[in-house]
């Protein structure tokens, strides 16, 4: 099987998406794990008793009473707890970063997130979920693999093959068949929508957070409604990356670097996760709808892709098909290498008889 890996600067695009999915997750975790296992410097507490009151107050804490319950029942301590997850999260993130196994990972991310999100108190209503923002997140990068710049990448590009035991256990395959990117994009789309649609219906006491206190609901519901249908979301997309940076900046610069981070490693997180929309996107599912080609129709304008004959839009759907269909970039590159060697070969005299036999090929072919 054809693994897409090269310097192409459509090819750039994708990598730089899937490292910065990554960094954005990683840290996230790397952050929240941390605080778990030492929490003083985050502002959590100077010992675990306090750590361990904060996460499980029935109003503002992190864990429902039913899942405290559950582990005092088992004899397990909830300091303990706090403390594996902790690790466990650390360990996540550096993995993350490094990009081992990135599909495994997603789906571990995703799942954990998720699971955050159930044994909050508010688990049983509608949850303001930045973390399911973020597990939308994790699914991309379950669909779009480490990109070049992870080990993963590293060891494609050493290897070129997909049927090791390594690449099964670490789900390479799925993303190097390409077909993913569209579906990516909408996934991280839907769940920036659903993270606004509820910041703005749930504002107050427990669901109060940065984003839904620095700009009039109204604003936030439009925001989530052009989304909601594609329209413009490239660029809403862009406006709310600045918008989340903004908002971290200052919090950062207010409350110093590892009480600010913990405070708002959600939205910086969101920030880059809509940049990343922004550069990549949109999806297929948008207003107006981008232009998508098929192999076909890639195949017949390889020759003005080269040459740079084609128009804007046109080249950014070439691209985005060769970034998602290997078939077509091993066409690309044996059509590019082909070139080369013409050009490396150059002026030859060709013998008088090699002409008259070509002229008769090219004859009974118009015939």
């Amino acid at each position: 099987m054809t693994i897409i890996s090269g310097g192409d600067r459509f090819l750039r695009t994708w990598d730089g998406a899937a490292l910065a999915l990554r960094t954005a997750l990683g840290l996230t975790f790397l952050v929240a794990g941390l605080k778990l296992i030492i929490p003083a410097p985050f502002g959590l507490g100077n010992n675990r008793e306090q750590l361990v009151a904060g996460f499980t107050d029935p109003v503002k804490g992190f864990m429902a009473p039913w899942s405290v319950q559950f582990l005092t029942d088992h004899g397990a301590s909830v300091s303990a707890s706090l403390f594996g997850q902790g690790l466990l999260e650390v360990l996540l993130a550096v993995a993350l970063l490094a990009g081992i196994a990135t599909p495994r990972l997603g789906m571990v991310a995703t799942m954990m997130l998720v699971m955050f999100t159930m044994l909050t108190p508010s688990g049983g209503q509608i949850r303001l979920s930045r973390d399911l923002a973020l597990a939308a997140a994790a699914v991309a990068l379950m669909f779009w693999g480490g990109g070049r710049w992870s080990v993963d990448g590293w060891y494609l590009r050493r290897t070129h093959r997909l049927d090791t035991r390594w690449a099964r256990i670490a789900g390479l395959a799925n993303p190097a068949r390409g077909g993913n990117r569209d579906v990516g994009l909408l996934v991280i789309r839907i769940g920036m929508t659903y993270t606004l649609v509820a910041s703005a219906l749930f504002a107050s006491g427990v669901f109060a957070n940065p984003m839904n206190t620095t700009l009039p609901q109204s604003i936030l519901i439009a925001a989530a409604a052009l989304l909601a249908v594609g329209l413009g979301a490239r660029y809403l997309m862009g406006g709310v990356a600045l918008w989340l940076l903004a908002i971290s900046i200052g919090k950062v610069a207010s409350l110093g670097i590892l009480i600010g981070a913990e405070n708002v490693k959600r939205e910086l997180a969101l920030a880059v996760i809509a940049a990343v929309y922004a550069a990549a996107g949109p999806d297929r599912w948008t207003l107006p709808r981008p232009q998508r080609m098929r192999c076909r129709e890639v195949s017949d304008l390889l020759a003005a892709y080269v040459d740079g004959e084609l128009s804007a839009q046109r080249r950014r759907a070439v691209e985005f098909h060769l970034a998602d269909c290997p078939d077509c970039w091993a066409y690309l590159a044996s059509y590019r290498q082909t070139i080369e060697l013409g050009k490396s070969l150059g002026d030859l005299d060709v013998p008088a008889e090699v002409y008259e036999r070509l002229s008769v090929l090219a004859a009974r072919e118009r015939d």
